[in-house]
This record gives C-alpha cells, sequence and structure tokens, in this order.
C-alpha cells in the first residue's frame, strides 16, 4: 500500500522547517504536494498508469516518497509489470534517504531473493 500523503507531511516534521515557508511564498511545496497528493489520489483510484507517471517524475526529481511508491508499484505489479529487482532499486533510491520503510522493504526484498 501506497504511504498516505498525510504520513509523508508528517515525515517531513521539523526537518524541513527552515526552508518550508520561503518555498511556500514561492509556491514550491504547494506544487510538490499537489502533485504527490494528485499520484496518491490517482493510485487509491485504481488509475495506475497516471500514479505511475506522477510518481516517476518526481521520483526522477529525487523524491524519496515517490521512489518508495514506485517501489511499491513494482513490488505488486501495479500499472506496470511486476517487477522485484525494479522496485528493490526503488526501494534502495528512497532508502538512501533515510526513508524508513523504504529501508525495510529493501531488507524484506532482497532476503527473499
Amino acid at each position: 500500500m501506497l504511504v498516505t500523503f498525510t504520513r509523508y507531511r508528517k515525515r517531513l516534521g521539523f526537518a524541513t522547517c527552515g526552508f518550508i515557508a520561503p518555498a511556500l511564498l514561492s509556491g514550491v511545496i504547494t506544487t510538490h504536494a499537489a502533485d504527490i497528493s494528485a499520484g496518491v489520489n490517482a493510485y487509491h483510484r485504481g488509475d495506475y498508469a497516471t500514479a505511475l507517471r506522477i510518481m516517476r517524475e518526481l521520483a526522477d526529481q529525487g523524491d524519496a516518497f515517490a521512489q518508495y511508491n514506485l517501489g511499491v508499484m513494482y513490488s505488486k505489479g501495479q500499472g506496470v509489470t511486476q517487477d522485484n529487482a525494479a522496485a528493490v532499486r526503488w526501494y534502495r533510491k528512497a532508502a538512501d534517504q533515510d526513508f524508513a520503510k523504504a529501508q525495510y522493504q529493501s531488507r524484506g526484498h532482497v532476503q527473499q531473493g
């Protein structure tokens, strides 16, 4: 299951407080949040093609949340052919940014072979 955006926002917590106010003024956070939210909403509607497109674009920009969620989609074959190797690659990218769920998932997939 994709991580919900609410949990992602909570995860941002105090670590990003220093840049949130200036970013909100410039519209950066609002646009990014809208993109993430659109991707999660598409996923929950079963519109995996749209979710995949949005998450891939954000993941390619280095977003750990989107990278983790792409791992989920590849692991379950949602919108893509199921590919555990691709899932592990996306989980590892997110895990390298200290995304805890991705660290757990990447270890689990590696142990399963």
